[in-house]
């Protein structure tokens, strides 16, 4: 795996001779028989060839998508909430799991060729919600907050119907700054309402990412979007005015 990760670094052809002898498929059953997201340092390089064999290689990531590899990826995000499963996060988890965050991401990649189209085949594949379910989990680490934040913002980014999609999610509150013991974890509601609040609410230092990953995802959410932005302060408007007897 590591020769393969050297024999492609940076080389167009070499990827694509690679990918076509059916290398993605063989990688993820050795992922799989590592145990996914909970396995050793052999999963990362499997994730890693996988990431090198995808970046800037529209070619790749056509073939990706082709043999329903995207499948692959929710998998492995999805392994976080499997209820047979108690995954205790060490450095290596985190790291298959943020690599595995990180390979959604390039295929969104800013000015990416068809990037509409892109950010909609990844939330019809289950991606966006994965990543939003990873982002409320009491179970799951601030750090991989974090990044499953920059990658949800990444997929609806100036794309208005997927944008209108992720407007429609309700949330479960939790504020990041607490523990999983001290969370009400009763309150359900709107996700931009959800962000909004970890930005001007969650005190903690230790939370400053999390904050400033959610104002990327809400500026994402605002992107050449108008009509989210008026219905948005509209809905602030009327929260003010109830608050204050207006």
């Amino acid at each position: 795996i590591l020769l393969l990760m050297g024999i492609v670094k940076d080389n167009f052809n070499l990827q694509k001779l690679v990918v076509f002898e059916n290398t993605f498929d063989k990688l993820y059953k050795i992922i799989d028989e590592e145990g996914g997201i909970q396995g050793t340092i052999v999963v990362q390089d499997c994730l890693s060839l996988i990431s090198n064999l995808l970046k800037y290689n529209s070619s790749n990531q056509k073939f990706f998508n082709e043999t329903n590899c995207l499948t692959q990826l929710v998998k492995l995000l999805d392994q976080c909430f499997d209820k047979n499963i108690s995954i205790t996060w060490n450095n290596q988890r985190l790291d298959n799991l943020i690599t595995t965050l990180e390979t959604c991401r390039l295929f969104v990649i800013k000015d990416t060729q068809d990037i509409e189209k892109a950010q909609l085949t990844i939330v019809e594949s289950g991606i966006m919600l994965s990543c939003l379910k990873l982002v409320f989990s009491l179970s799951i680490p601030n750090q991989i907050r974090v990044i499953s934040l920059l990658t949800v913002s990444d997929i609806i980014r100036g794309n208005n119907e997927v944008q209108f999609r992720f407007s429609q999610v309700d949330v479960p509150y939790l504020d990041p700054s607490l523990p999983p013991n001290a969370q009400k974890f009763e309150e359900i509601v709107p996700i931009t309402v959800a962000l909004l609040n970890w930005c001007f609410n969650v005190n903690s230092v230790h939370c400053f990412d999390t904050r400033a990953a959610a104002l990327d995802t809400l500026h994402a959410f605002f992107k050449d979007n108008t009509e989210a932005k008026v219905a948005f302060i509209d809905d602030q408007i009327y929260t003010f005015n109830s608050l204050n007897g207006i």
